[in-house]
């Protein structure tokens, strides 16, 4: 479905630019609806966090990087399809790691498998959601906020 609303988008409207994201994060939590990197930190701090995946890769998207590329959108009007991410590639497992390091909570991560899960989910699931943003980086003349520094901005919250 993705594709296809990319798909009209290009034919119907004169003027469009298309970002892609993958599992974006703000430094600060949205109460309503909590992004995958607070789920995270929570589950560390209250040491319930379920398995993550080693076979699982995404790249995350940090917000207040994706506000600046939005702006650069507006200004300079590219008819293109982006991707709008950090462009680091973690593992579910890696990224709680680091989350876990960064913010110094000492919590135990347990390794899950998507493979094994798989196995018994009924619904589908990507193995790597992993985007490369060198594209973006380079048209909008954009330095991405590095994954850590970007945790470390949630800390000061």
């Amino acid at each position: 479905t993705k594709a296809l609303a990319e798909q009209a988008v290009k034919q119907e409207c004169d003027s469009w630019t298309i970002f892609r994201i993958d599992q974006p994060f703000r430094s600060d939590v949205y109460e309503k609806k909590p992004d995958t990197t607070h789920k995270i930190i929570q589950g560390l701090k209250q040491k319930t966090l379920y398995p993550q995946f080693t076979d699982h890769w995404f790249s995350p998207t940090v917000i207040e990087d994706f506000s600046q590329v939005v702006d650069w959108a507006v200004e300079n009007k590219p008819n293109d399809i982006f991707h709008a991410t950090c462009g680091v590639k973690v593992s579910d497992y890696e990224y709680a790691a680091m989350i876990n390091d960064v913010l110094q909570l000492d919590a135990p991560i347990q390794q899950g498998s998507l493979a094994e899960y798989l196995k018994t989910a009924t619904r589908p699931y990507q193995r790597n959601t992993a985007l490369d943003s060198s594209k973006l980086s380079s048209a909008a003349n954009m330095r991405w906020t590095s994954l850590e520094d970007a945790i470390r901005k949630i800390s000061s919250n």
